[in-house]
């Protein structure tokens, strides 16, 4: 595995963004979990599902990301 070094204000900016993009991810999965609770079809359910779960994969990868950088 190659390891990358940043300057401090590459760091930070990285940081920054990643954690944005957290909040997004966060905001979507609440979405997702609202529209969960609401549906009755079951094609829908499965579709909204596979979602939930990509999002919840990449707010998994950004929290392990973050947490190599601090």
């Amino acid at each position: 595995m190659k390891k990358f070094e940043f300057t401090t204000l590459e760091q930070c900016t990285i940081e920054r963004a990643l954690i944005e993009k957290e909040v997004e991810v966060d905001e979507r999965i609440r979405c997702y979990t609202d529209q969960l609770n609401t549906i009755i079809d079951t094609d829908e359910i499965k579709r909204v599902s596979a979602l939930l779960k990509g999002r919840k994969e990449i707010k998994k990868d950004i929290k392990s990301i973050l947490k190599k950088l601090l």
